[in-house]
Order: C-alpha cells, then structure tokens, then sequence
C-alpha cells in the first residue's frame, strides 16, 4: 500500500525583517497626531488669537491701525471661573483713505473652544440692535466714527452665566452722537438681547446707589432727533437722565426709591418756568426741553404744560437765530407723553 506524499506549503518573505523589541528603558512611542483635535485654550485666549489673524492679514495701506488694536485689546472679560468669556472680536477690517471700517462680533466663548455669536449694530436714531450692515464699527476722519464706550458684565438673572451690557457710541461730524446700550445673555444656545431689558432705549450703565449690581441708564420718552439752534445741522434732544434700578430677581424698576433718587438729581424740583436762556439771552431748547420733561416727572397736567409752552415760547425767527423755540412740536409732544415715574418732596 502506498503511503500518500506529504504536502508543505513555503511562504517566502521578500525584503521582510525580523521586528525586534524596543530596548527596556526606550520612551513609549507617541499616538499618531489627530489632525481634526484642537487644543482647547483659555477663552479670551482664544478671542486674542482670532483677532490677531484678522489684523495680521490687513495691510496698513497707509493708515494707522493702532487705534482699531486697542479697540479690542483687554475687550474680553472671563467668568468668576475662567471657564467661559464674554469677548468682542474681530472679523473683517477694511482701510480706506484715513479711515477704516471693521465688522466684529460679540463672542460667548468656552474652554472647549466652543464660541456663539451675535453681531451689535451701530447706535442711530433708529436704535436696531442687531446689525445687517457689512460693517459694525468705523472711522472716517471729517464725517462719523463708531467707538465701544464701555462693556459690563453681571449676573442679572443669577442663573450662574453672566449679562453683558454693551455700550456704543457714534460721534457725526457737524452732527449728533448717539449713545446706546444693550444688555446681552447666552440662553439656549445663542447670544440674544436679555428679555427683561427689551423695549427700553438705554444709553449708559452705571450703579446709581452703590448696592453692587449695574443699573441701566435711559432717558426714558424723552430722546428725539432735532435740529441745532441756527443750523440745518441734526441734534439729539434728550431729558433728564433717569435709571432702571437692577433688582435680584433679575427684572429693573423705573419707579422703585432708587430709582427716584436718581432722577431727583436732574429734576430736585417742579421748574417754575419752562422756558430757559443761555447766559447771552439766546433760547436754550435742550434746557427747555428737559423742563418740559421734569415738569411732567413732578406730575403737571398735560394741558396745564402745553399752556405754558405755547405762552412762554417766542416763534423762531428766521433773521434771528435762536431768538424762539426751535421745535415747538417737540416741546407739545413731550407735555402729552405719560411719565414714566412721578416725583415728589417725600419718597
């Protein structure tokens, strides 16, 4: 009986080497790098990197941008816990002439490198708070110029995320400045207005009776484009500056002790006369106009200030110039508009 063949396979290796083991004491071999990872960094480090990209890529063409850097330097404030971060950031600059125009965004920004955004406009008459312009801030010598005037941050609502109260300011050539505000709050994913400010046109941030929280600063209905005395030059008329006094429930009062105490500073009493003169004779129409306003704070009847405006107030002039009242429908306007608190001797 024949005894069948075995049968052996040869596997032949070409250019193969034997591995050998790694020497006892060697260093552990690193992973191979994640190119998708990113290093998480500190938040306002992160705002300050963004930033630089932008000005890194911008030629100077001439124009100075040391004073566009210092508009975002320090422009970033960090939690209590360093965590996360409120920043204003940079995102498109454009030089032009003397000039520049630049886009930037209000930032959220967290340790995970995570950021939401939202993009302030710049303040006008018109008071929009977001923008849907190309560009946000700007200056051009001779013609207007939109600076941040001041940015405060506090946990209004205390819900362990700080508000963030913006304000802006924009000076015209020959012109008015606007200064508005907006209080800003990171809520379901997204930077968004803080509900319990909308609807009021604020212009300031200030703590008005030293308890710690931010107030807010209005003029409340007084505040409205006019004219300058003698000119066709554009102006902004506005009251006595009043405060929505940051109470810890998160809400404001316009009405509350606080809250009248500051205005008794603008107003201390009832004027006696609406009509007000500058020192050479001339009528002054802002001072007339904010006695229209305290006059209505101190509860006079409309009808009894539309009286006294229309029997203390000289028609203007046109061959002289700020003899009379400048915008008498703005004074009657201001005697119908209901106060928004009334003023008294006692508290």
């Amino acid at each position: 009986m024949r005894t069948p063949l075995a049968t052996f396979s040869v596997l032949i290796l070409v250019g193969c080497e034997r591995p050998t083991a790694p020497p006892a004491n060697a260093p552990p071999t690193p992973p191979a790098a994640d190119a998708s990872a990113r290093r998480a960094v500190a938040p306002c480090e992160l705002a300050e990197g963004l930033g630089r990209k932008v000005f890194d890529r911008a030629s100077d063409g001439g124009v100075d941008l040391a004073p566009l850097r210092r508009i975002f330097t320090r422009r970033c404030i960090p939690d209590a816990t360093g965590g996360r971060a409120w920043a204003l950031v940079p995102e498109r600059v454009r030089l032009e002439g003397r000039g520049w125009w630049a886009r930037y965004a209000l930032m959220r920004l967290g340790s995970d490198n995570a950021r939401f955004s939202s993009w302030p406009a710049a303040p006008s008459e018109d008071e929009v708070a977001a923008s849907a312009t190309p560009f946000n801030l700007w200056k051009q010598p001779g013609d207007s110029e939109v600076e941040v005037e001041s940015m405060t941050a506090f946990d209004y609502d205390r819900d362990g995320s700080p508000e963030l109260a913006l304000t802006l300011r924009t000076s015209n050539h020959e012109g008015p400045t606007f200064q508005h505000a907006h209080v800003w709050t990171f809520t379901e994913g997204g930077v968004f207005l803080y509900e319990r400010t909308l609807g009021a046109r604020l212009h300031g941030v200030r703590d008005v009776d030293g308890d710690g929280r931010p107030d807010l600063l209005t003029h409340g209905p007084y505040d409205e484009p006019g004219v300058l005395c003698g000119t066709e030059f554009p102006s902004q008329v506005t009251g006595p500056e009043l405060a929505l006094h940051s109470l810890s429930d998160g809400s404001f009062s316009a009405t509350d002790p606080a809250a009248r105490a500051f205005a008794l500073v603008a107003c201390p009493a009832r004027p006696a006369r609406l009509l007000a003169r500058t020192a050479d004779g001339a009528v002054d129409n802002d001072a007339t106009a904010r006695n229209v306003a305290c006059a209505r704070l101190w509860g006079a009847p409309e009808a009894e200030v539309e009286a006294a405006v229309r029997r203390e107030c000289p028609s203007p002039d046109a061959e002289a110039p700020c003899t009379g009242c400048e915008d008498l429908e703005l004074l009657l306007r201001w005697a119908h508009v209901a106060p928004p608190l009334t003023l008294s001797a006692t508290p």
